[in-house]
């Protein structure tokens, strides 16, 4: 009685853990990045602009890997695949699942072979999934706009300031609006050029430009009170984006 206990618990033991073994097989292979595959692929479509969707063929496509500092992987910088774009500016980027690859990033090759001189498209790639990019921009644009917020009836005399920079910008050039201001107003709309784009791991895709720098200041008069400001910002690209400038006293 009592070997026949033993050996249907380990009957029942060996059943569960067959199953949970089948149930795991099935789970992976049902995962898009499953380990049957052989490769994994980088997919997207090279467009011209936000507000310009002609789709750019024939250009040649690279995903390329860093230098990378930990000892087990390759330690230098490499080409890990390259494609050209279709007449509808389609591209798909394959490259093996055992390719070891650090900080990944699509760019557009060098024709002349120096890769200091590629132009990044897509940067810090999680790597070592399928990616689908959508649309990817060549000439990416964050647009955004001012609208003043203040209870003071300020004058002709009254100057405001404004810039939006790379915080590593020295840039000094700054756009002037005069007074009156009203509370609402709605300074003139304005566009910046991408840093790059960055693709954010298991999130949606996003053009992204950061390390912007919103400066502005109020140089005021008749005994109102000057005002500074500045703070960092992030835009997403073909988002419009609206900077609150608040000149209240």
């Amino acid at each position: 009685m009592k070997i026949n206990s033993i050996i249907t618990i380990l009957f029942k033991t060996a059943f569960a853990t067959a199953l949970l073994l089948l149930l795991t097989l099935q789970s992976c292979i049902q995962r898009e990045d499953n380990f049957l595959l052989k490769e994994y692929k980088v997919k997207g479509r090279l467009v011209q602009s936000c507000d310009n969707h002609t789709p750019i063929a024939n250009k040649l496509i690279i995903l390329e890997s860093e230098n990378n500092p930990i000892l087990f992987c390759n330690n230098r910088y490499k080409v890990v695949s390259r494609t050209y774009t279709n007449s509808d500016g389609y591209f798909e980027l394959k490259y093996d699942r055992q390719e070891c690859i650090y900080n990944p990033k699509v760019s557009i090759e060098d024709p002349n072979g120096h890769p200091t001189n590629n132009y990044p498209l897509v940067t810090y790639l999680k790597g070592n999934e399928n990616t689908n990019l959508g649309n990817v921009y060549l000439h990416p644009t964050a647009i955004y706009n001012y609208v003043i917020k203040t209870n003071t009836p300020y004058t002709t005399a009254d100057t405001l300031f404004y810039n939006i920079k790379y915080l590593s910008s020295k840039d000094s050039v700054y756009s002037v609006a005069i007074g009156p201001f009203t509370n609402g107003q709605d300074l003139t709309t304005h566009s910046h050029s991408a840093q790059r784009q960055v693709h954010h791991g298991d999130e949606a895709f996003k053009d992204k430009v950061y390390d912007m720098k919103n400066i502005w200041s109020l140089k005021a008069t008749n005994g109102l009170k000057s005002k500074k400001h500045s703070d960092s910002i992030i835009f997403y690209n073909c988002v419009p984006y609206t900077i609150t400038v608040d000149i209240r006293q």
